[in-house]
């Protein structure tokens, strides 16, 4: 893009879009485990189990806090 011209502001805005598309396939692989317990939506991940606390669990295991995910493969942390 900027050997094209465009404007870095631009280039900045487009990089946002895909600043956390390599964390989120890595938390992907992280708790994949097989169909039908978890499904990926586009950018959304829907993971699934018989009750809360073995989802619980799931999330303890993979180092999903309250407000944050840590990525063990990438070694980052994600807020939302």
């Amino acid at each position: 893009m900027r050997k094209l011209g465009i404007d870095e502001w631009l280039i900045r805005a487009v990089q946002a879009l895909y600043r956390d598309t390599i964390i989120l396939q890595a938390i992907t692989e992280e708790f994949k485990t097989g169909c039908p317990w978890e499904f990926l939506y586009a950018d959304d991940l829907a993971l699934i189990e018989e009750s809360l606390p073995e989802l619980e669990k799931k999330f303890q295991v993979q180092g999903v806090g309250r407000n944050s995910i840590r990525c063990t493969q990438c070694k980052l942390w994600t807020h939302k």
